[in-house]
């Protein structure tokens, strides 16, 4: 799929969006954007691929300039990209199956509260580095939905129960609703009033 291939459907289609152009062209919205914003940061046969670059030394700057240290991070074992998609990659780099979940304290004295989980839940995941959750098997609600597990995990590990948690880019909900569910106070935001909207029905639709 060339530039030209996409450029040529956009002139066809003015108003269609990438997720319809990808339908009209047979390809994953990814290679789109790829294409139209010239960012193939998979490689493919095309076009010279951009470098990697790696984000968690400027998240933990950004951190720091807020006043945050970095404490912990977790890791977030995914399943292969071809358990839930039928994309792979067009070149010699990885596809990931994992993220980072970083985690950010105040400086100041820690208290801790073993008592939040059971013992068995802190010889399973709750001192181990890597999580091994399925991901969300059809992402209906949102393009970036997590697993309600990824959720109940953080919060129970690192908030108190009738403690405050905040989701900036609360997208489908997941992280509200969950800490509704354990318990917890929330508050959500986002940039898109649909996803807000989403997200509050589905928080409401919990019930304690």
């Amino acid at each position: 799929m060339t530039r030209e291939d996409v450029l040529a459907m956009k002139a066809k289609h003015p108003d269609a969006n990438r997720h319809q152009l990808a339908a009209l062209l047979g390809c994953s919205e990814q290679t789109v954007q790829r294409r139209l914003e010239g960012n193939n940061v998979r490689g493919g046969k095309h076009e010279c691929a951009t470098k990697i670059v790696l984000t968690g030394c400027m998240v933990e700057q950004w951190a720091a300039e807020a006043g945050l240290y970095l404490y912990d991070r977790r890791i977030w074992h995914k399943d292969p990209c071809w358990a839930n998609s039928r994309w792979h990659s067009t070149s010699y780099k990885a596809v990931d199956e994992f993220e980072h979940v970083y985690v950010f304290w105040q400086p100041g004295i820690v208290e801790y509260d073993r008592a939040r989980l059971a013992d068995s839940e802190w010889s399973e995941w709750g001192s181990r580095a890597v999580w091994k959750i399925r991901s969300v098997r059809r992402n209906d609600r949102h393009e970036a939905e997590f697993p309600e597990e990824l959720a109940r995990r953080v919060i129970r590990l690192y908030s108190p129960e009738g403690g405050t948690v905040l989701d900036c880019f609360v997208g489908s909900g997941t992280t509200t609703a969950v800490a509704k569910a354990l318990g917890r106070q929330w508050i959500g935001i986002d940039a898109s009033p649909c996803c807000v909207k989403n997200a509050k029905l589905r928080t409401d639709a919990i019930v304690l």
